[in-house]
């Protein structure tokens, strides 16, 4: 699933499938912001995904229940090249 956003700093959203954990679908969650840079965020829940598309603000959607709580890395052409975040703290 891809997404647009109406926000400043977020230009889209895509999520994709990985595993099912009692009933609950998790994906990877990527982000492409509009000032450059291309990130993925992994064990995203699907339901974070639509929050997050329907948030009123991404970023700050972003700031607060997806950056502090998975683990992610930043995208080089097309290619994860470092885990970052909430997991290897």
């Amino acid at each position: 699933m891809i997404a647009v956003t109406n926000s400043s700093n977020v230009a889209s959203v895509g999520w994709t499938f990985v595993f099912e954990d009692d009933g609950r679908r998790f994906g990877d969650l990527y982000i492409s912001f509009k000032g450059g840079g291309e990130y993925v965020y992994h064990k995203v829940p699907q339901d974070r995904f639509v929050e997050l598309i329907g948030a009123p603000s991404a970023g700050k959607y972003l700031n607060q229940q997806i950056k502090p709580n998975h683990v992610f890395g930043k995208i080089v052409n097309g290619k994860e090249v470092k885990d970052e975040g909430a997991g290897n703290r």
